[in-house]
């Protein structure tokens, strides 16, 4: 949602005349990519807290067998 209000923003600000075509479109591609390494980042956590819980998942698993 971030990108897409920075992407209004930046086009209110080049509309307006506060910047021009070219500093518009660099704006534009720098948002883009930081929007795709935000997504990515956020994938690799989601990944990450997944397999976290499945190590515990499988440690308390192991734990319980063990004691019975």
């Amino acid at each position: 949602r971030s990108a897409n209000e920075t992407e209004y923003w930046l086009e209110l600000i080049y509309r307006s005349g506060y910047i021009n075509e070219i500093e518009y479109n660099s704006l534009q591609a720098d948002t883009v990519e930081v929007g795709k390494m935000l997504t990515a980042s956020i994938k690799t956590k989601k990944k990450n807290i997944t397999l976290s819980i499945i190590t515990i998942i499988c440690l308390l698993s192991t734990i319980i067998h063990y004691f019975n």
